[in-house]
């Protein structure tokens, strides 16, 4: 059996003629001088609010620019694309372990430590909790990054300093009064949207737990 055809309805004479006089009708109010001259000053009303908006929403080099990469790069460091186990007996040998090399367990950072694998043979270390200082992340408008952490702008709301690197201190094991970094806590990928920070002059995100996302 055939399977049937759809077939486009014969509108016949009747609708023959319906073209031809919308056409009619369309030719007589262009030619029409006031109509005319109304439609286009509402064209160039409209094009007047229009266009600022769609320039400044396609303009990344600015303050919502900045604003859009801070935030694409809070929600891509969230543990995005790392596996999460159930406990640390979960964790693989070392020889075992693939790419990115860091699993989340108990919404906690576990990665490879190339010193504690010389010292232990273990090798798998606990870093601690994905963005351990999230003072004023999200960040709510771009009025508010400057209140952000690790984040510095200048007197025209640009971001000029991104620092996550000395958020979080640590008391070196086995001594006293001596405090090494070990970064915030950025688990994910670096989104593409950080090429909007284009008046950027400190960018430190080391010790962090990041890869690069193709696109």
């Amino acid at each position: 059996m055939k399977p049937a055809v759809r077939r486009r309805p014969d509108t016949g004479a009747a609708g023959f003629l319906m073209k031809i006089l919308i056409k009619r009708y369309i030719i007589m109010v262009l030619k029409n001088s006031v109509i005319k001259k109304s439609i286009v000053q509402l064209a160039l009303l409209l094009s007047l609010f229009l266009f600022p908006l769609q320039a400044e929403s396609q303009n990344k080099d600015s303050v919502q620019g900045d604003f859009e990469a801070l935030m694409a790069l809070y929600n891509s460091t969230q543990g995005n694309g790392i596996e999460v186990l159930a406990s640390e007996r979960d964790l693989p040998s070392v020889s075992n372990a693939t790419y990115p090399y860091m699993y989340i367990i108990n919404d906690e950072i576990w990665a490879l430590s190339k010193e504690r694998y010389r010292s232990s043979g273990y090798g798998w270390d606990n870093y601690g909790a994905i963005w351990k200082d999230k003072t004023g992340w999200p960040i709510p408008n771009k009025e508010s990054m400057g209140d952000a952490t690790g984040v510095e702008v200048d007197e025209n709301g640009r971001v000029i300093k991104l620092d996550m690197q000395k958020q979080h201190l640590v008391l070196w094991e086995g001594t006293s009064n001596r405090y090494i970094t070990r970064g915030n806590g950025l688990a994910g990928t670096l989104p593409p949207e950080i090429g909007n920070l284009k008046k950027m002059q400190w960018f430190n995100i080391k010790q962090e737990f990041l890869s690069w996302r193709n696109s």
